[in-house]
This record gives structure tokens, C-alpha cells and sequence, in this order.
């Protein structure tokens, strides 16, 4: 995404009073240890924009701490904020825009489809007010996964077995994982999965793949990893 848009969106009126500044609002489905990078990025980015914190724009996060069913509500009382802008991370996004459709959205790390979402009208035109990442625009990650396996196949040719390393919340570890299973059989290999919950266990994650007799690894492509 580009900063300096943001920074366009956000930056406040001359006249505009110190307790009124512009708010941003995250929201992330995870715990705030998982999401601690993702965080300073967001304040780093805005920063190099030329945006100071409590000078230009008020900051406020939510956490899920990964309890999906809190998201609506937290979506909720972060809209009755009044933000002018909302990052949300993953299943958050499609929280916010069921009860905040109206308030810019910058969606990150989105593993399904934001035009069935209806974040966007096509890829080509998206419209609306929203922006953001996602993992489906050649396909899907069941083809994106297949294209890497076929790839992945011909380095590794007597592969048997694959160790999945992916943080156990992650909604794209999970699409990456399912769509792992349903070509597995098509290249014949099984998959181990080797879920952890912090990047602090994936050392122990490795040591369990060579004790499994995991041939390769396959690594979750989220931002953490």
C-alpha cells in the first residue's frame, strides 16, 4: 500500500484541535506478541509519510487474541470511534466491513476472495473504499499451491513426506494447509503438520519434522514467517 495515501486520507485540517486528531484504528484477530511487527510497520509507514503520532493522527488496536467471535464486537466499538481509516489483519476485514462499510479499510494478509467479500467490485476496477493484500488473484491458493508443488516436485522428486510449519491462528496457514492436503495425493506425499503458536516453538517445530522423517518443509508464507 502506499503511504503517502494514507497520509492524504488522514492528515488533519489546520484548524483542527489537538483532541480531535484524525484516529487509526487496527484490528487484529490475533494476540498483540504475534502482532507486535505488524504494528510498529503500521506506525514505521506512517512515520516516512511525515505523520507524528498525537501531532497528526491518535492511534487505536483491538486484539481477538484469537477468538473469532470477539471480532464483530471489537469491529463495533472501533467504528463508534469514528476513525478515519481501519487496518484490519485477515478474518478481521471482513468484520469491519459488515459493520463499518462506509470507513476507508486497508485489509491485510486476506487468504479468500475480496470480491465475493464485496471489498471490491474486479480486480481491474476495484472501486469502493478499500485496499489492501490478498493471496487469490491467480486462482486461489489451491492453485497457487499446486503450481509450487509441481515445481516443488521436480527439486525434490522421492519426496514421501512434507512438514507444514504454520502459526495455528493464521487464517492463510489454514488455506495453505488445506490446500496442501487436496494435491498431496495428486504428487504423492503426506503432509505432517507442525502447528506452533509463537515464533519462539519453530525450532521445536523442525526438530519434530526430522523425528516425523519429513523429507522438506513447507513454510507458511504469512508476514510472521
Amino acid at each position: 500500500m502506499k503511504w503517502a495515501g494514507v497520509a492524504a486520507l488522514i492528515a488533519p485540517a489546520p484548524a483542527l484541535a489537538q483532541k480531535d486528531l484524525p484516529l487509526v484504528a487496527v484490528l487484529v484477530p490475533g494476540t498483540a506478541k504475534l502482532a507486535n511487527d505488524r504494528i510498529a510497520a503500521i506506525r514505521r509507514g506512517l512515520q516516512e509519510a511525515g505523520l507524528a503520532e498525537g501531532v497528526n493522527y491518535a492511534f487505536a488496536v483491538r486484539f481477538a487474541d484469537g477468538v473469532f467471535d470477539r471480532l464483530p464486537a471489537l469491529a463495533l466499538e472501533l467504528a463508534a470511534l469514528k476513525p478515519r481509516l481501519i487496518v484490519a489483519s485477515a478474518a478481521a476485514a471482513t468484520a469491519v466491513h459488515k459493520v463499518a462499510p462506509d470507513v476507508p479499510m486497508v485489509f491485510t494478509s486476506y487468504a479468500a476472495d475480496p470480491i465475493k467479500a464485496g471489498f471490491a467490485q474486479s480486480y481491474v476496477r476495484p472501486g469502493g473504499n478499500t485496499t489492501g493484500n490478498v493471496m487469490n488473484a491467480v486462482g486461489g491458493e489451491q492453485a497457487l499451491t499446486q503450481k509450487r508443488m509441481g515445481l516443488f516436485k521436480e527439486l525434490v522428486p522421492d519426496l514421501k513426506r512434507l512438514g507444514f510449519i504454520g502459526t495455528a491462528m493464521s487464517i492463510l496457514a489454514a488455506a495453505e494447509l488445506n490446500a496442501l492436503r487436496s494435491v498431496a495425493g495428486h504428487f504423492g506425499f503426506e503432509i505432517v503438520h507442525h502447528p506452533i503458536q509463537e515464533l519462539d516453538d519453530i525450532e521445536s517445530a523442525v526438530a519434530a519434522s526430522n523425528s516425523d522423517g519429513v523429507g522438506a518443509l513447507y513454510v507458511s508464507g504469512e508476514p510472521l514467517l
